[in-house]
């Protein structure tokens, strides 16, 4: 390899929140690791570099770059809002807010002040709203666009917003002695802790700096009143300051483990910890101790280490001049809320002591100590005093404001191959002579410099005593391959053997890939054992027949079965009947069983007389089989005189049955019940028409009966035939049912049953509908022919039908009902005058991209879910009709969408957004998430 060693290019691949990884010319690799987070995730899981910006929700629809994931949503509806406004030709952007898409959180920039500002981390959010504030519109820098300023808050008060990489700094100017000096923010969201915590959310101590650079702290508070609400107020003891002043009160995420962790300890308060300081402080006569420790996972275990570079920025300390001291190893694993009573142990390796002077930032070589923490435990270190002086010294810790001033670990190394990945054997098998050992092949890093992976090759080792001893197979194979033919005929038999292989790659061995489980080298091989067995799961069998047991025999040389071992016994008892064949037949039929559960197992022999083992027990139930049961109602042939009959029968020991009724020997109609003996058929049975009756019983055994059957010939008087008419009204149909006047022999009609083609079938869709009675049909798509009929019911248990009649709907609006009550509806428009309102459609499939080795392209996964939704901008043009649709959403029930376009669909409303416009209408956002509705009744 070269000896020169230059960054080439970043691996984006290898960052991670707090990390970034750069190839060297050389081909190491140099990973910066820092104590804060420098990327934010977007929605698909790609890791960008911070950037503080704030963008204009205006400006949304023209944004098609990756946003962070804390905030995505906001972002999209903002976007949809914007477009919408512009498409309308209404956008105003005194309605519209600012956004940092490109932060590891979610913030919320409002343009008028009063609106108040928000702060997220995944379910911790915090909005701060001032009080008393006038509605001061912002405006964002033109050269730092992370900073907003608002003018006049309040009297002579200027507000500064900025976003930084971990948070949101306030700064509160006061510019003369006309401004007030206390402050106070009513605080929604999360609640907030008397320690300015919210979660991962935290409010660092506020403090102030006047015109001549004098610095002092500003009390913080936070008070619930009696309203519920809670507020941070701030008061400032500006005394003897000069204008102007600024208050500094700054929201922070809090970091979290896998950003590391630093703290610093002190003697003279041994029981206090410092985990929350922005500094870390060492020195004063060995008074200060500081401990820090990075997290290392994004650097492979192994891994040769070149250079390793502690950076601590430097913050000031107490006198001048400089101490000295070094670092220590930490033995053991502490937490940052660390203190001096409590301290890890820690160990001195021979780093040679370091002058750290007040206010300085510097750089510590710990070479050789990270070396250690890639083949061993990484607890991080300790930084102590080595001389007696009362100077200390501070730095920077990871809960600094200022990301770049945070303690930063550079290292430069080199990493071995790959693992590979043993495919063949891998626990199980059984081998005699030759065979071939499979792997996946490694790989020596992602960048043009690393050994190419054709290049590599790999060392095999053999082990028959489960992993105690090992000995090579072969050194190292050819240069590439992936596979290696061996002959094990003359390796010693074992059950215990297994097989590793690491990779080479011309300068170091990679890491061990051993066999999950062990595998057996015998020099014959064995069947494996019996599969398939049938019967099992306890399913009933008949004691009274033969019952046949079966299995599959499994042999890897497809060496057929010779022999077998068949043992069955009465659960419960603890000798085995053994049955023992010399036969091909898989399978064998026991007779006479004993009444219970039985329990059976098989094993089988190869043709070398090699047994596998027995079989998983298979269980089944040897039961007596029940007599048929007796239909004594209705006869066989008997003239049935109602749609609807009553079966009965008699039957002995029936502990559940099955009636079937079957037209033309179609199943028409079928019902499983329990111990009842009569069974009233819920299905109308057509006049003059003949029916056949199955019926079987189920015992205690869980056998079924052979079936008793009748033939049913219907011959019955039904009703006059109804007459249906059809009107539109209200947005819907009417079906006008008229039943005539009974005329001789004929029943009076009881009630009447409304249906309707739907999906090609019809559908009953109303009941119980009286005489001469209408039913009203709000569940209409516009411009969709309707086909009804109705079904009349008499009073002597028969029926008739009518003949169907078409009616068309058209609708000029767009209509959101009660799916239960469509009666209760509103009208929804554009006050434009346009018909209906601004709906897009939304579809979404159930779906996973799967990578496989050797695919360049994903493989697609579709599950059985859709997601169908509407998002719906509308007009409503009366505060009382915007009432009743609230009213239909806070029931919280399923809605009816119609409209003019052919639209009809069940969808529920999560939330409705309205903004009060012109003449006493509202402009409505919702959306309308489709779900499944059945009109059947």
């Amino acid at each position: 390899m070269p000896t020169q060693s230059f960054k080439v290019g970043e691996m984006r691949n290898k960052r991670t929140h707090n990390s970034k990884t750069w190839i060297n010319f050389d081909g190491s690799y140099t990973t910066e690791i820092h104590q804060g987070q420098i990327h934010y995730d977007d929605e698909h899981g790609n890791l960008h570099n911070i950037n503080t910006d704030l963008y204009d929700e205006a400006d949304f629809d023209v944004i098609d770059e990756p946003v962070a994931l804390e905030g995505c949503e906001r972002f999209k509806q903002a976007k949809v809002e914007s477009k919408q406004a512009k498409d309308k030709r209404v956008l105003n952007r005194n309605n519209h807010n600012f956004q940092a898409l490109r932060v590891p959180f979610d913030a919320h920039i409002p343009r008028n002040f009063q609106r108040g500002y928000t702060i997220g981390k995944g379910v911790d959010k915090l909005t701060f709203k001032p009080v008393k504030a006038s509605p001061s519109m912002g405006q964002v820098e033109s050269v730092d666009r992370s900073i907003i300023t608002y003018q006049d808050v309040w009297n002579d008060t200027d507000v500064e917003l900025k976003i930084q990489p971990n948070g949101i700094k306030e700064t509160i100017l006061l510019k003369t002695d006309r401004a007030p000096f206390s402050f106070a923010f009513e605080v929604k969201g999360k609640d907030i802790a008397d320690d300015f915590t919210a979660g991962s959310l935290k409010l660092i101590p506020a403090w102030l700096r006047d015109a001549n650079g004098t610095e002092r702290d500003v009390e913080m508070v936070v008070n619930r009143h009696n309203d519920n609400k809670v507020y941070v107020e701030l008061s400032a003891d500006v005394s003897d300051l000069v204008y102007p002043i600024e208050i500094d009160p700054t929201v922070t995420i809090q970091p979290g483990a896998s950003t590391g962790k630093d703290s610093y300890i002190r003697t003279s308060s041994p029981d206090a910890s410092y985990n929350n300081s922005d500094e870390l402080f060492v020195g004063q006569n060995d008074g200060f101790r500081f401990l820090i420790q990075f997290d290392l996972s994004t650097i492979a275990k192994g891994s040769f280490i070149n250079n390793a570079i502690l950076s601590l920025g430097g913050r000031g300390g107490i006198g001048s001049g400089y101490i000295k001291a070094k670092p220590y190893v930490v033995t053991e694993a502490w937490s940052e809320g660390v203190t001096w009573n409590n301290q890890p142990q820690h160990t001195d390796v021979g780093i040679n002591e370091i002058r750290f002077y007040t206010g300085h930032a510097i750089q510590v070589d710990i070479t050789n100590i990270a070396q250690n923490w890639f083949t061993n435990e990484n607890n991080g270190l300790m930084f102590k005093q080595t001389d007696t002086t009362t100077v200390s010294a501070s730095f920077h810790s990871s809960n600094s404001v200022n990301e770049s001033n945070r303690p930063k670990l550079e290292i430069t190394y080199n990493v071995p191959p790959s693992k590979p990945n043993l495919l063949i054997p891998n626990g199980g098998e059984t081998w005699n002579s030759l065979h071939t050992i499979t792997w996946d092949s490694s790989n020596d890093g992602s960048d043009s410099n690393s050994t190419p992976t054709g290049d590599l090759q790999y060392n095999i080792q053999l082990s028959t005593d489960n992993g105690e001893n090992w000995h090579d197979v072969v050194g190292l194979t050819s240069s590439g391959v992936t596979s290696y033919e061996y002959d094990f005929i003359n390796e010693s038999e074992t059950s215990i053997a297994k097989i590793r292989i690491r990779a080479y790659d011309g300068y170091s061995y990679g890491e061990w890939d051993e066999s999950d489980g062990v595998f057996t080298i015998e020099h014959n091989f064995a069947p494996t054992i019996p599969t398939d067995l049938i019967p099992s799961g306890g399913s009933p069998q008949n004691r009274e027949e033969l019952v046949r047991l079966e299995w599959k025999h499994n042999d890897s040389n497809d060496d057929p079965q010779a022999e077998f071992d068949l043992q069955w016994r009465l659960q419960g008892n603890t000798t085995w009947n053994t049955v023992n064949q010399v036969t091909i037949n898989e399978y064998y039929e026991l007779s006479n069983l004993p009444h219970g559960t039985i329990e059976w197992r098989v094993r089988t022999y190869d043709q070398e007389g090699l047994a596998s083992p027995y079989s998983d027990t298979a269980v089944f139930f040897a039961g007596d089989k029940p007599s048929a049961p007796t239909i004594t109602s209705h006869n066989n042939g008997e003239v049935i005189s109602t749609a609807n009959p009553t079966i009965q029968w008699s039957s002995s020991g029936q502990v559940g049955y099955t009636l079937r009724v079957l037209e033309s020997g179609v199943e028409v109609y079928s019902y499983f019940g329990t111990t009842n003996k009569a069974h009233t058929i819920q299905y109308d049975l057509e006049n003059q028409m003949k029916y056949v009756v199955e019926l079987t019983i189920t015992n205690s055994d869980g056998l079924e009966s052979d079936a008793d059957t009748a033939t049913l010939d219907i011959s019955y008087t039904p009703p006059a035939e109804p007459i249906l008419a059809t009107s539109t009204e209200d947005a819907a149909i009417v079906i006008h049912i008229d039943n005539p006047t009974p005329v001789d022999t004929e029943p009076t009609v009881k009630y009447n049953n409304l249906y309707k083609r739907i999906d090609g079938e019809f559908v009953r869709i109303a009941t119980n509908i009286e005489p001469n009675g209408q039913y009203t049909d709000y569940a209409v798509a516009s411009g969709e022919q309707q086909e009804y009929f109705v079904r009349s019911h008499g009073d002597n248990n028969t029926y008739s039908d009518s003949g169907s009649i078409l009616e068309l709907l058209i609708l000029n609006v767009a209509i959101i009902a009660s799916a239960k009550n469509p009666s209760n509806f509103v009208n929804i428009e554009y006050g434009s005058g346009a018909v209906g309102p601004d709906v897009n459609a939304n579809l979404q499939l159930e779906r996973t991209l799967l990578n496989f080795a050797g695919r360049a392209k994903s493989v697609a996964e579709f599950g059985g879910n859709i997601t169908e939704s509407l998002p719906t901008t509308f007009i409503v043009k009366s505060r009382e009709e915007l009432g009743k649709l609230r009213n239909l959403v806070r029931n919280m029930e399923t809605l009816l969408y119609r409209d003019y376009r052919g639209r009809k669909v069940y969808v529920t409303v999560g939330g409705l957004e309205e903004l009060d416009i012109s003449n006493g209408m509202y402009e409505v956002s919702a959306i309308f998430d489709e779900v499944d509705y059945k009109e059947e009744v």
